[in-house]
C-alpha cells in the first residue's frame, strides 16, 4: 500500500476538484498518525472530526473519501479477470476491504450460506437475513455501532463483487445492500436497516437498565469514569445515552438548561457580570450580537461572577484564577486545534467543556474520559457535561465547583450546596419575578 508521502500527499495536494485546496493542512497530522491510502479510506466520522476540527474542511475530506472510495471500488470492478472464476474469486477477495467469504465461514450458518451461493448461486430471504446478521455483527466489532458511510459502501460492495449472483444489474449493484442517504433522505439497504435495529436494542437496553446502572454507579464505593466506561461502554460510545439516563433519573430537571438558558438566565446574567473587570472584554458590543452568541458570552461569564473561594488539597490551600476557573469549565481553544494532540495533552479526571473559537463557539465538546463528544452548540456541550457528573456519580473539579452548584440547584432546581454568591446572583435574576 502506497505511504503517506506517495499517495496520500499527492491527494491532498491535487484535488482542487474535491474542494482541498487547503488539503495539504493536513499532511502534518495525517503523517504524525501514520494515515497511508487504506487508513484514510477507512476513516470514520468520529475519527475524523479528532483529526479536522474545522467542520468546513472535514466535510470537504469527507465528500472527498466518499469519491475516492467509490473511484476505488469501481476500479476494482473493471480491472480485467484471469480465465479460471476461482482464481477472479481469489484476487477480487485479496483486493476487497472485507474478506465476506471469510466472515461468513468463520461461523456456523455462513457457512451454509456461501454453499447454496456457489452452488444455487442465490440465496432465500432467511439465508439473506442470517448473511446481514453476520456481517453487520463483524462490522460493529471492527467499527461500532455508528460506522462512516464510506466503510458501509465498501462492504456492501465487497459482498456483491466476491459474490456476482447478488449484484443487481442496475446502479452499481450493491443499493440492495446498502445506498448512503442523499438530500436529506437517509440511508437505506439491507446493512442499514440491521444497524438502525441494532442500536434501537441498544437504545431500548440502556433505558430499560438505566436504573440498575445508577444503582451499579453509586454501590460499593466511589467508582472512576474508567471502571464505570469499561463496564458500560455505550454510555459513552452512543450518542445520547448520558442524556437518556440523566432523564430517567431526573425527568422533571432534563430540559431546563436548554428551555430556560435564553428567556430567564441569559441577560440577568449578561447585565450582573456588566460590572466586573473582566468581563468587560466578553460583553465588548454583545448588544449587537444574536441570541445564540449572548448565551453562549453568558455561559463564558459565570465564572467571574461565581468565582471559587479558597480551597484545600491536603493540606495546601488554593486559590483558583479566573483563567484557572474558566479553564476547568470551559476550556476555550483556537479554530484549527488539533483534536487529537489536545485529547493526549489533557490529563483530567473531570468532565468539562472544550469550545474552538474566541468569543464566538465555532464548535463544542464535551469531553469525558478522553472522548470528544461534539454537539451542535455551546449550550448543549454544557448541558450533557453536566449530565455526565451526575450519571457517573463523580464531584465537580474545585477549580470551578461553583458554576456547576449553580447550574444545579438555580438551573436545573436540584438539591446542592449553596453559597452566598450563588444566592445573591439567583436574587437578581428573579427580583423582577416575585
Amino acid at each position: 500500500m502506497p505511504h503517506m508521502t506517495q499517495w496520500t500527499r499527492k491527494s491532498l495536494h491535487c484535488h482542487r476538484d474535491a474542494g482541498l485546496r487547503n488539503g495539504k493542512e493536513l499532511i502534518p497530522t495525517f503523517e504524525a498518525e501514520k494515515i497511508d491510502q487504506e487508513t484514510l479510506l477507512l476513516l470514520d466520522d468520529v475519527t475524523l472530526t479528532s483529526l479536522i476540527p474545522i467542520i468546513g474542511l472535514r466535510f470537504k475530506i469527507q465528500k472527498y473519501l466518499k469519491n475516492a472510495l467509490d473511484e476505488s471500488i469501481e476500479e476494482r470492478a473493471t480491472t480485467p479477470t484471469v480465465s479460471s472464476e476461482q482464481q477472479h474469486r481469489i484476487s477480487v477477495e485479496q483486493e476487497a476491504a472485507f474478506n465476506i467469504r471469510d466472515i461468513l465461514l468463520a461461523t456456523p450458518n455462513g457457512r451454509g450460506i456461501v454453499d447454496t451461493i456457489e452452488n444455487k448461486h442465490c440465496i432465500s430471504l432467511k439465508e439473506r437475513q442470517a448473511m446481514v446478521r453476520i456481517l453487520v455483527s463483524h462490522l460493529i466489532e471492527r467499527f461500532g455501532e455508528n460506522p462512516s458511510a464510506g466503510i458501509k459502501v465498501s462492504l456492501a460492495s465487497s459482498v456483491v463483487e466476491q459474490f456476482p449472483c447478488l449484484k443487481d444489474c442496475q446502479g452499481k449493484g450493491n443499493e440492495a445492500w446498502f445506498s448512503p442517504g442523499r438530500y436529506h433522505r437517509p440511508a437505506t439497504g439491507f446493512l442499514e436497516e440491521r444497524l438502525r435495529n441494532v442500536r434501537k436494542r441498544v437504545e431500548h437496553y440502556m433505558k430499560e437498565t438505566s436504573i440498575h446502572r445508577a444503582k451499579w454507579i453509586r454501590d460499593n464505593g466511589t467508582k472512576t469514569i474508567m471502571e464505570i466506561f469499561k463496564e458500560y461502554p455505550r454510555l459513552l460510545d452512543t450518542p445520547g445515552m448520558i442524556s437518556q439516563d440523566f432523564l430517567i433519573l431526573n425527568p422533571d430537571s432534563a430540559s431546563k438548561l436548554t428551555e430556560n438558558w435564553v428567556p430567564v438566565f441569559k441577560d440577568k446574567i449578561l447585565q450582573f457580570a456588566s460590572t466586573e473587570k473582566q468581563s468587560r472584554d466578553l460583553l465588548s458590543n454583545v448588544e449587537l450580537m444574536s441570541a445564540e452568541m449572548q448565551s453562549d458570552v453568558a455561559l463564558q461569564v459565570l465564572p467571574v461572577v461565581l468565582p471559587t473561594s479558597v480551597y484545600k488539597i491536603g493540606r495546601k490551600t488554593f486559590k483558583p484564577t479566573f483563567i484557572e476557573t474558566r479553564k476547568a469549565f470551559i476550556d476555550i481553544q483556537p479554530i484549527g486545534t488539533n483534536m487529537a494532540e489536545y485529547l493526549r495533552s489533557k490529563d483530567s479526571e473531570f468532565p468539562h467543556v472544550l469550545m474552538m473559537g474566541d468569543n464566538q463557539c465555532f464548535q463544542a465538546f464535551a469531553i469525558i474520559n478522553g472522548e470528544a463528544l461534539e454537539q451542535n452548540t455551546l449550550l448543549a456541550a454544557v448541558d450533557v457535561c453536566f449530565k455526565a457528573f451526575y450519571v457517573f456519580d463523580i464531584d465537580y473539579p474545585k477549580q470551578c465547583s461553583t458554576v456547576w452548584q449553580f447550574l444545579q440547584t438555580v438551573v436545573y432546581g436540584l438539591p446542592g450546596d449553596e453559597t452566598p454568591t450563588m444566592r445573591v446572583l439567583r436574587a437578581f435574576i428573579f427580583a423582577d419575578k416575585q
